[in-house]
């Protein structure tokens, strides 16, 4: 990251923690632990893209292209006077971020904006931006092929590039925010519904509201089956 210009050495006498987080294909990914300094940054109310409102327009699709980004927020460059803010420390001393680094408060308020210029005129229409992911979706083959070629016009003159080994492209099916869409509808990924199996017995009201929240809408008679659970949620009430 050095010799490319991402980051460069830094004099500031504070610095944020590196962390190294393991990715589901055994590679690590470097993350810096912005916490602190989150704390002062003020919010980008910029609108992201909501879960519902993403799966009610790959729902009218029949056919999906995916295209992941390579390191996307670094295409968005922080103001020089605003970059020994972002400093982090490691063992061979201090660095500070010339682009924008994964986990500022702002970062993906910021990513979504320059995205829905990049999108301008087929955003909702045919592509949307999932997280790091491009999606393409449209109803019949002839628009598909159409729609895949101007997405990668755009990221190629935006100077964006794509991941090949995580891209998909033609599939009838596609998965987002831990669901699968297809024509069909949309099902929770089997992976995520392992997760919520695999957890532990929640010990306090905070533990089990998130334990069963996510995927309620996917349980038919929800409310009548968690009403006991429900009723330790309200409060005033003991949790035991």
């Amino acid at each position: 990251m050095l010799d490319n210009g991402v980051i460069r050495l830094s004099k500031n006498p504070y610095a944020s923690p590196v962390l190294l987080v393991k990715q589901p294909d055994d590679t690590w990914k470097f993350c810096v632990d912005f916490r602190n300094l989150n704390i002062k940054i003020i919010l980008d109310s910029y609108p992201i893209l909501r879960t519902e409102d993403l799966l009610m327009y790959l729902g009218k699709a029949k056919y999906f292209a995916s295209a992941d980004l390579i390191s996307g927020y670094w295409k968005m460059v922080v103001y020089e006077k605003e970059r020994l803010k972002n400093a982090f420390v490691t063992l061979s001393g201090i660095f500070e971020v010339n682009v924008v680094p994964y986990g500022l408060r702002t970062c993906q308020a910021s990513f979504q904006r320059m995205m829905d210029t990049i999108l301008a005129g087929i955003k909702y229409r045919n592509a949307m931006v999932n997280v790091d992911d491009v999606i393409v979706y449209v109803e019949n083959f002839e628009e598909f092929c159409d729609a895949l070629k101007d997405m990668f016009n755009r990221v190629r003159e935006s100077n964006l590039m794509v991941k090949s080994s995580k891209c998909s492209f033609g599939y009838e099916s596609v998965r987002a925010l831990g669901y699968k869409v297809s024509e069909e509808g949309v099902k929770p990924c089997r992976k995520k519904l392992d997760a919520v199996l695999e957890l532990e017995k929640p010990m306090t009201a905070k533990n089990l509201n998130a334990s069963q929240s996510y995927y309620k809408k996917f349980i038919e008679n929800y409310a009548q089956i968690t009403f006991t659970l429900t009723r330790l949620l309200k409060k005033g009430n003991k949790f035991h």
